[in-house]
């Protein structure tokens, strides 16, 4: 049993060795800003949109939208917000906090 554990642990250093990870904490927040989900159900709602219409226009599932907008998601990648920016016919910075 010893030697199977000392195997498995050989291999995760190896790999990690070959692949480094970079540092997750740090990696989360790369390039990620705040997004104003009130702003982003004005600007939907300004529209004439539903959740489910601006998922279809945008690519960005509804469950996404909905949390952006009720604020459980407050720092969705930057081509999200792009993505979204694009189907409501704003400017990005618009959905920003």
């Amino acid at each position: 049993m010893h030697g199977r554990a000392d195997r498995l642990r050989r291999t995760v250093e190896r790999s990690r060795t070959l692949n480094p990870r970079p540092d997750l904490a740090s990696a989360s927040a790369v390039g990620r800003r705040p997004c104003d989900g009130a702003g982003l159900r004005a600007a939907r709602e300004a529209a004439g949109l539903s959740r489910g219409a601006l998922a279809a226009r945008s690519g960005v599932s509804a469950a996404t939208i909905y949390r952006i907008e009720l604020g459980g998601r407050d720092r969705p990648f930057p081509h999200t917000v792009h993505r979204l920016a694009v189907a409501l016919a704003v400017a990005p910075g618009d959905l920003e906090a």
